[in-house]
């Protein structure tokens, strides 16, 4: 199997986990706005967390793609 295809495949995948991080982040804090008592601290930062690991997965699955995608050698 070629080397930059299994590469540019682990780009891929990290960049779909990465948003799959953020959209739940992102549904559980919506979810959580409509009930009568606010999200405490701790919600808000746990999500804060998951949500910065989301960002880093998507950032690092864009550059992997596109250092593979112009990388002509």
């Amino acid at each position: 199997m070629n080397k930059k295809k299994v590469i540019l495949g682990l780009g891929i995948i990290t960049f779909i986990v990465g948003f799959i991080f953020i959209s739940i982040t992102s549904w559980f804090l919506n979810m959580r706005t409509g009930e009568e008592r606010p999200p405490t601290f701790e919600f808000i930062s746990v999500m804060g967390l998951w949500s910065l690991l989301g960002l880093a997965l998507v950032s690092i699955g864009v550059i992997v793609i596109l250092l593979i995608k112009f990388n002509n050698n």
